[in-house]
């Protein structure tokens, strides 16, 4: 007779894993109608959020969720900005941050363009995974149907979501060291947020949280194998 052992990895057993395995499809998977499929599934989960019917996971559809990532990751800017000048860097350079014990890998890189005045401006820009936080869009949009990145779905959220983003925004204006002005954007469909602050020295800084996975398979990590 053969006995089959199933062993579940601390990964599977985990609430957090079941949702996330629950809501995004496998990396990969880009048929249509799986997508769909996996958009009603959000979309479902999203209303049982909202009318209380799983607390256990409204953190997650929680914008200071991105400010979480956020202070996540700047233990690591922070190191990074030890070796490393940011507004001089000169090639794109990546750092791993962990967010919620799980590796991710973080982008930054330079830009230079010019502003409507003609003046010429340095923008540096970070780019994170929003893995961790789900889009919906009961949002208040300052303005909707926003063009920008090849898609008219952004909406500029309205200013009382600034409190939310208070990590970054207090980050943002210390690293500009002058007056500043900040602007959200906001795509549920893409799922992505922009977050651009303007500095008056002709600096600006962009930090985007955008669809990622996890830097390593850490189902393989969880089992220390066996001796050979």
């Amino acid at each position: 007779m053969e006995i089959t052992i199933k062993m579940q990895s601390q990964k599977e057993s985990s609430d957090t894993y079941k949702f996330f395995k629950t809501i995004y499809p496998e990396p990969g998977v880009v048929e249509h109608n799986i997508q769909s499929k996996v958009d009603d599934i959000k979309t479902n989960l999203i209303r049982l959020v909202e009318q209380s019917k799983i607390v256990q996971y409204s953190e997650f559809f929680k914008l200071s969720e991105i400010d979480d990532i956020f202070s996540d990751a700047l233990i690591y800017l922070n190191n990074f900005e030890r070796k490393f000048n940011m507004f001089e860097l000169i090639q794109p350079s990546t750092f791993i941050y962990l967010h919620r014990k799980i590796r991710y890998l973080g982008t930054i890189y330079i830009d230079n363009f010019e502003n409507h005045l003609g003046q010429s401006i340095r923008n540096l820009n970070i780019k994170l995974s929003n893995d961790g936080f789900v889009y919906t869009n009961k949002v208040n949009a300052f303005r909707e149907n926003i063009e920008r990145h090849s898609s008219k779905t952004w909406c500029l959220l309205d200013r009382e979501y600034n409190d939310e983003f208070d990590s970054i925004l207090k980050w943002c204006k210390k690293k500009l060291n002058c007056k500043s002005r900040v602007k959200i954007f906001y795509n549920f469909k893409e799922e992505r947020l922009d977050i651009k602050v303007f500095g008056n020295n002709k600096r600006t800084i962009t930090i985007t949280f955008e669809p990622g996975y996890p830097e390593i398979d850490f189902d393989d990590e969880w089992f220390e194998g066996f001796e050979i």
